[in-house]
């Protein structure tokens, strides 16, 4: 499952705009990538993440069910170890770990 999402968060939040320089005013104009949930890049940009805007962007991302399944199957798969961004992932998704 795709969805076109228009992804841009300040500071070191996640960018995810096709084009050169997808800053700005520009940014409207720019075509945007599909974003998948299984996308590891996207689940390893969360989990670089501090803990408080990891909370405050996962559910931003993350909101079908399908999604939720997919982000918890690629912290399986990529093994991720920190261990209170995962207690959150499973509280918010529903799914264990």
């Amino acid at each position: 499952m795709t969805v076109k999402k228009k992804v841009f968060a300040g500071g070191d939040g996640l960018k995810y705009a096709t084009g050169n320089n997808p800053t700005g005013e520009e940014l409207a104009e720019e075509r945007f990538e599909i974003v998948r949930a299984e996308n590891p890049i996207l689940v390893k940009d969360l989990f670089a993440m501090s803990q408080a805007k990891y909370e405050a962007a996962l559910p931003k991302y993350i909101r079908t069910r399908a999604e939720k399944y997919a982000l918890i199957e690629t912290i399986k798969k990529l093994r991720l170890n920190d261990y209170a961004k995962m207690v959150f992932a499973s509280e918010y998704t529903g799914y264990k770990l």
